[in-house]
């Protein structure tokens, strides 16, 4: 049995270049990741995504997919309720490291009233295929390991945290 787990990669010290930087914003490169543009912004105003590799960002924020789910234009929903959720926080929250801003994003995105979207989101097995990628599970309100995984890093991934989806034997 397979169980899907979020690795967010916290000890990463190595700076983004400007080349990467305007590389992400060209035309070419928006139609392999829809709105690049959102995700480096976000990585500019937070000191926690500041010193990310070229190559770690590319492969662990830009991407806008994980696995098999289906493609599609996550990233303006999620940086609304991100946005909702780290507004509240800054003013009473230390979030000056990258653990906690995933631990606090972590025990608030699955909630109404801290993201402003339209439906909690909670755990119901046996939902992959169906219910994987982040806009089903936004709508439906629920999804299994898998889409649950997928939100959460997809989440991480617009605050300018790397993070991906892995599996683990249990």
């Amino acid at each position: 049995m397979v169980r899907f787990t979020i690795l967010a990669i916290t000890a990463l010290t190595i700076g983004i270049s400007d080349a990467a930087q305007t590389s992400c914003a060209s035309d070419e490169v928006q139609h392999r990741y829809p709105r690049p543009e959102i995700s480096l912004d976000t990585q500019q105003k937070s000191s926690w995504a500041w010193n990310l590799s070229q190559d770690i960002y590319q492969e662990y924020v830009a991407t806008y997919a994980h696995v098999n789910e289906a493609r599609v234009d996550w990233r303006p929903i999620i940086t609304t309720a991100t946005s909702a959720i780290l507004d509240n926080a800054l003013s009473t929250t230390d979030l000056s490291t990258v653990e906690d801003v995933v631990s606090y994003i972590s025990s608030q995105m699955w909630h109404t009233e801290t993201t402003g979207l339209v439906n909690n989101v909670t755990f119901k097995s046996s939902q992959t295929p169906l219910i994987c990628d982040p806009m089903s599970t936004l709508i439906y309100g629920y999804a299994s390991c898998t889409g649950v995984s997928i939100l959460f890093a997809d989440a991480l991934k617009y605050v300018g945290i790397a993070a991906r989806m892995c599996d683990t034997p249990t």
